[in-house]
């Protein structure tokens, strides 16, 4: 971490670069229990995870169909394994497929929820 400081060079054993390194010490244990930093950082891994879950769940749609659109409704719809409105590739493993679509899209709402909540 050192040697991204430009004005700290060489070796560390003079009197003015034992106080720099002493402040700096002393101002980063400042942000070890930083509330808004812990918020801040759980919120953009849930986002992560939440683009994951949706690009997962769309490379599992195009495998069993042309449609790869994603709304609330749809999601909800596809939690609770109704595939009415989506035309399907009949292949040996459409079946398998949906399945795991179904699981992605109820993690996928439920993580949308959790996002949404962190928000607030």
């Amino acid at each position: 971490m050192l040697w991204k400081e430009k004005d700290i060079r060489g070796k560390k054993t003079d009197f003015y670069d034992a106080e720099k390194l002493e402040n700096m010490v002393n101002n980063a244990r400042e942000y070890v229990n930083n509330p808004l930093k812990e918020l801040v950082s759980l919120y953009l891994f849930m986002k992560d995870v939440q683009t994951k879950q949706e690009n997962r769940l769309r490379r599992a749609l195009f495998l069993v169909s042309d449609e790869e659109k994603l709304s609330e409704e749809r999601l909800e719809k596809f939690s609770k394994g109704d595939f009415s409105d989506v035309k399907l590739y009949q292949l040996e493993y459409t079946g398998t497929v949906l399945r795991e679509i179904q699981v992605l899209a109820r993690t996928l709402l439920q993580t949308r929820d959790v996002v949404r909540f962190e928000q607030n």
